[in-house]
């Protein structure tokens, strides 16, 4: 019982500070709290250590990625040209927040079949999209017949 209301104490302590900078929603909090109280009540404070380490690894994770498109928009603000590849869909999950974003530049489509590859994955007929954002047009190449000088 003395593991179970520590890992609830440690848990509610940290998921609350990670709710208050607005790590975690307000369903995220409940759940860490469950899950860090299962945790240390089932595996001790190492497997919690564990479960700390990946928590603040992925928040800063999230963070990163957040800190890029507000460092893009500043690039192009600067007029400098940027190119930025992702997914907006994969594996039925869709990228809403980088969907969002991308209405400001231009979205290039990016037509390729992976299915001959080895991704371990269930749903080989599900869609991903995948796309190249920039802030510039892409420009068709011009072609020039060159001389072989024969």
């Amino acid at each position: 019982m003395l593991n179970f209301t520590i890992g609830l104490v440690y848990s509610s302590l940290i998921s609350f500070a990670a709710y208050k900078k607005s790590s975690l929603s307000t369903t995220g909090f409940l759940a860490a709290i469950a899950l860090g109280t299962a945790i240390y009540f089932l595996g001790g404070l190492w497997f919690f250590n564990i479960m700390i380490a990946f928590f603040v690894s992925s928040s800063l994770l999230t963070k990163f990625k957040g800190i890029n498109k507000k460092y893009l928009d500043k690039l192009n603000e600067k007029g400098v040209m940027f190119a930025l590849s992702n997914v907006f869909y994969h594996k039925g999950l869709e990228n809403q927040i980088l969907i969002e974003w991308s209405k400001k530049y231009f979205v290039n489509y990016i037509d390729k079949s992976y299915s001959n590859c080895s991704y371990h994955f269930k749903d080989r007929g599900a869609k991903t999209v995948e796309v190249l954002i920039t802030n510039f047009k892409r420009r068709e190449p011009e072609w020039q017949q060159l001389s072989l000088g024969i």
